[in-house]
């Protein structure tokens, strides 16, 4: 500007000295980066706005990384892609958003009953159908919980900047792997196409976690203690889908010798055979759901961000996090105290934790981009509490703290008026 302007220009930015490294980042980018620091080395997806910016990373360092990246015909392909490579060991991800998660849901639920650990990335837009497919929304929660026929494990995490979207993708492979589920990433198009300048992730203390997958060594082992001889162990059939006390069966590596079985889409029993009896139904499905208990005591439960006894709760997820935060310092500045419950977890659900936390609140106030206040329905189905306030918008454009910050002001002349 100081070349080209033709009249003085009195502006000079200063370096900063001595300051730590930081780096400009997009939220996809750092969902992508944390897929590559996790081991993912096969990627299937379409383009669909706004989650194709992954699909264009990973294939962009897919060479560096070594790492497949398939751009295929539609979303139903992308899922069953990603299913068949987890299934021989290979970590897999596919990206979307809610209209091609859709055509997802029945795969998935293959993947429920499969026990084959996937990590799908949802970055959400208003919808109903097209809707407003370059905006913002968080309208698509309730649908990640329930998709797909009856009832199975998924782990539903959403990330509310972009290092939860680096560090909670690395976590989201590990579970998936260790717990045999899907794991579904819950973004949004405001938190995956913003650019923040952040520091460089601290990757201390990521280590992958493969759970209980079988080598042929693990297999021998098995055999060893059965006593049986070397025929016997090449054509044996292992009980994949077994009974355990955390609800996770030992899972072979497809093609290792000693650990053949039968993936099917019907109810099985151990060896992965169809059955339909009622005694193994029961034990099937008491099994799989096992899992959710399990999972939830290695969960880290929500803390509260802010002073404990505030005269204000916030309740949130998702990118809005970062309006939330700078609406506190603005009503602390009118000496109004306020805190705020972030939840990362949507399924499994902390609800004693949840519970205990808001109903020693003064002033629930629920904030979210879309019509019903989706995690507030959550929250009272969990606990049976609601909220005081609801701050909703579903225009498809990001909260501003302004926004929730004159929303406050105005409710507290109200006396906060119970939320229906």
């Amino acid at each position: 500007a100081k070349e080209k302007y033709n009249g003085k220009f009195n502006y000079k930015l200063t370096p900063v000295k001595n300051t730590a490294k930081r780096m400009l980042i997009q939220g996809n980018d750092a969902i992508s980066i944390g897929a590559i620091k996790a081991g993912c080395k096969f990627v299937a997806e379409y383009p669909m706005t706004p989650s194709s910016s992954i699909l264009h990373f990973m294939a962009e360092h897919s060479r560096e990384y070594n790492i497949i990246v398939k751009h295929v015909e539609d979303e139903l392909s992308a899922v069953n892609h990603i299913i068949g490579a987890s299934e021989v060991g290979v970590r897999s991800m596919t990206a979307t958003s809610g209209g091609g998660f859709s055509l997802m849901a029945e795969a998935i639920g293959l993947a429920g009953m499969h026990e084959t650990g996937i990590v799908i990335v949802n970055v959400q837009r208003p919808g109903p159908s097209t809707g407003l497919p370059t905006r913002t929304g968080q309208g698509d929660l309730q649908f990640m919980l329930h998709a797909s026929q009856d009832e199975f494990p998924r782990m539903v995490v959403a990330p509310g900047d972009v290092e939860e979207c680096f560090k909670l993708t690395f976590e989201a492979f590990n579970i998936a792997d260790k717990y045999q589920m899907p794991v579904i990433v819950l973004s949004d198009k405001y938190l995956a196409e913003s650019e923040t300048s952040v520091l460089i992730f601290d990757e201390a203390g990521m280590r992958i976690d493969r759970g209980k997958l079988l080598r042929e060594k693990d297999l021998i082992k098995f055999a060893d203690k059965a006593g049986m001889n070397e025929t016997e162990f090449a054509i044996r059939r292992f009980p994949r889908y077994q009974d355990a006390p955390d609800g996770i069966s030992p899972k072979p590596l497809v093609g290792e010798k000693g650990g053949m079985f039968t993936y099917t889409s019907d109810e099985h029993d151990d060896f992965g055979f169809i059955v339909e009896d009622v005694e193994n139904r029961n034990e099937k499905m008491n099994k799989r759901m096992r899992k959710l208990q399990t999972l939830l005591k290695e969960l880290p439960p929500p803390e509260l961000i802010g002073p404990k006894n505030a005269d204000i709760t916030f309740i949130s997820w998702g990118s809005v996090k970062g309006a939330i935060l700078e609406t506190m310092e603005m009503l602390s500045k009118d000496k109004i105290s306020a805190n705020f419950l972030q939840i990362k977890y949507m399924c499994p659900f902390h609800s004693e934790t949840v519970g205990e936390i808001l109903s020693k609140a003064k002033k629930k106030i629920l904030v979210e981009e879309n019509y019903s206040g989706q995690l507030g329905d959550l929250i009272r189905e969990k606990t049976g509490i609601k909220m005081d306030q609801k701050i909703l918008d579903y225009s498809g454009r990001p909260f501003t703290a302004k926004q929730i910050y004159n929303s406050v002001r105005e409710a507290m002349n109200k006396n906060f008026t119970a939320a229906k």
